[in-house]
């Protein structure tokens, strides 16, 4: 029995082990907030698990948070969301001097995109693609400061 315990210990230790810490903490709004669509989008959150930078293939961004993470939200792709005070042309730079030769990166109708796959392809969603741009609407509601949304879609 104690054999048993101990090979199920350690099973969970290495499972936990295998996962790095998460790509962006979970975003927090200012203060307590009242408002329905950032209490749903908390609650949301709560649940989720956030993928490390081994699972998505990209270094974090210093500084980003985690606003969102659906499984299988597009064509199989996973989907996080992560927001950033910084602009745009800011996480654009980082992410050319970080990622390696292979990442292609363009740009099209103000959005900033970053792929290894067939551009066609990671526009569509289709393949994993990171999409960095500027918030419209009231996508940056956890994080009211955020000048940049990143969509990351991944396997």
């Amino acid at each position: 029995m104690v054999k048993l315990k101990l090979t199920v210990l350690l099973f969970l230790f290495s499972a936990a082990a295998a996962h790095g810490a998460p790509i962006a903490p979970k975003a927090e709004p200012p203060g307590k907030t009242s408002d329905p669509e950032v209490q749903m989008q908390l609650q949301s959150l709560q649940d989720d698990r956030i993928p490390d930078e081994r699972e998505l293939g990209i270094p974090a961004y210093p500084g980003a948070r985690t606003a969102n993470v659906t499984e299988n939200s597009i064509n199989g792709l996973n989907w996080i969301i992560i927001l950033s005070e910084d602009p745009p042309e800011k996480v654009k730079e980082f992410y050319e001097n970080s990622l390696s030769a292979e990442w292609d990166h363009w740009e099209k109708f103000g959005i900033f995109y970053f792929s290894t796959a067939d551009r066609n392809a990671a526009e569509q969603h289709e393949e994993p693609v990171m999409e960095i741009f500027k918030p419209f609407g009231s996508q940056a509601v956890l994080m009211p400061s955020a000048q940049t949304i990143m969509n990351i879609f991944y396997r």
